[in-house]
């Protein structure tokens, strides 16, 4: 919030990219008094939210991905899985290129 506050005093007139940013455009909003700090919080999450569902679903329909879900808090217990993955698998190129 204090780096959007930052940002309007220093570029009144910013992008409408900018202004549309996730997370940004909340704590526009914020500093100038249009929504209150918990909606700005939901507002964020939610955006963030569609945001990675619509990645997951470009990159499902683009690629070959195998997901890994992991815990935060278990990192040791994602990178066993990831290379056990590989070592089983090896790797799957995104672009084979022929002769």
């Amino acid at each position: 919030v204090d780096e959007a506050a930052a940002l309007l005093k220093q570029f009144p007139e910013l992008s409408q990219t900018a202004l549309k940013a996730i997370g940004y455009a909340e704590a526009f909003a914020l500093v100038r008094g249009e929504l209150p700090l918990e909606e700005a919080i939901e507002k964020t999450i939610v955006r963030t939210r569609r945001l990675a569902k619509r990645q997951r679903t470009w990159f499902e329909h683009q690629v070959h991905v195998d997901w890994v879900d992991v815990d935060p808090m278990a990192a040791d217990l994602a990178h066993d899985t990831i290379l056990a993955k590989w070592r089983t698998d090896g790797p799957h190129p995104i672009f084979e290129f022929s002769h």
